[in-house]
């Protein structure tokens, strides 16, 4: 079966119409339900034709070759116009061209006219096998029932005994009931048992506010204020300011400290230097030479460049420890260069 016949079968358990382009047109029409000449009761389905005359295609058909396939609109138009090729030709050499569950076409040599044969059964609707046909039942003629016998009907008396029985029993068991329900049960330690919940203790004394409220005015979406109780915040202040004023103190006389030390990082050059410092980066040494060059002339230096496996470095200055490439990083020569870096030399 052709990839044209597999998407539509597919189609026709969806839509009443598919065409199949420069071929012709599956219709599909509603069936209901019906008695056939036996009698028996044919559940719905549906009926299908065929149209040689609609031959446009409407993109129905190609549009899901194009989903399945993961093709483009054009190249699955081409699919189907290919497979369309290989029906027409098998139609004209054998006559009849078998179209699976869809039926037969055939094709009158004399006329050039298709014929369509419907298939025998419906199994293109969905749960078709699921609806059976109904057979008529053939009537059933009843057996005369046997005649009961007679049971013998006990008496009064005993009937009246197994009533007052009966009645004796249930009063039995209210009684029984109402006793246990009245009578009172003592249960230990009776207070566990409460839904309360147990006193609890905290660690230390709830914070509660001074007589002499510490407040301050905070702004809401500037239409008024409100006086917050800071006396617990107070608190926490008068604990912890002082030892971050310290903190900050201190820190802020080391980062002086640090700024004024003289740096005594020097740029250097040294071929037995590991370290370096990385002004620019290049694949060929080409364009490294060329950009050593240009900052050259731009800041009147001299960089030299140095491979480094596989790329090629234009480098400011060299060290032989990281801490005086880095310390060669802060130099008013280096600074000038945008973005330079440390690296080391393998």
């Amino acid at each position: 079966m052709t990839t044209v016949l597999r998407h539509t079968e597919y189609l026709m358990t969806m839509h009443d119409c598919v065409v199949i382009p420069g071929f012709g047109a599956m219709l599909r029409r509603r069936r209901p339900s019906y008695c056939d000449e036996q009698g028996r009761l044919v559940p719905p389905g549906h009926s299908y034709a065929f149209n040689g005359a609609l031959v446009e295609d409407d993109g129905l058909l190609v549009s899901s070759v194009a989903r399945a396939e993961a093709l483009s609109y054009a190249r699955a138009a081409e699919c189907v116009a290919c497979d369309v090729d290989a029906m027409l030709r098998r139609l004209r050499e054998d006559g009849r061209l078998a179209m699976g569950r869809l039926g037969a076409v055939t094709l009158d040599g004399d006329s050039g006219v298709m014929q369509y044969e419907a298939p025998a059964a419906d199994t293109l609707t969905p749960m078709a096998d699921w609806l059976p046909v109904v057979a008529p039942v053939a009537e059933e003629v009843e057996e005369e029932a046997p005649a009961r016998s007679h049971k013998p009907v006990p008496n009064r008396m005993v009937r009246r005994v197994v009533r007052l029985a009966r009645t004796a029993a249930a009063v039995a068991a209210i009684a029984a009931v109402a006793i246990v329900c009245s009578t009172p049960i003592e249960v230990g330690n009776a207070g566990f048992a409460s839904t309360a919940l147990p006193s609890v203790s905290a660690p230390r004394e709830a914070y509660v506010p001074s007589v002499g409220v510490k407040s301050m005015e905070i702004v809401v979406d500037g239409s008024g204020s409100e006086a917050l109780d800071t006396a617990a915040r107070s608190a926490w202040q008068q604990t912890h300011v002082a030892a971050d004023a310290a903190s900050i103190l201190k820190s802020t006389d080391a980062a002086d400290a640090a700024a004024n030390e003289p740096n005594d990082a020097v740029s250097r050059f040294n071929s037995n230097d590991r370290y370096v410092v990385v002004v620019a980066t290049h694949r060929t040494l080409k364009a490294a030479e060329t950009t050593s060059a240009q900052f050259a002339g731009t800041f009147d230096c001299q960089t030299r460049v140095v491979r480094n496996g596989s790329v090629w470095f234009v480098v400011a200055a060299s060290a032989d420890t990281r801490e005086e490439a880095v310390a060669a990083l802060r130099t008013p020569e280096i600074q000038r260069f945008k973005d330079a870096w440390v690296a080391a030399l393998n």
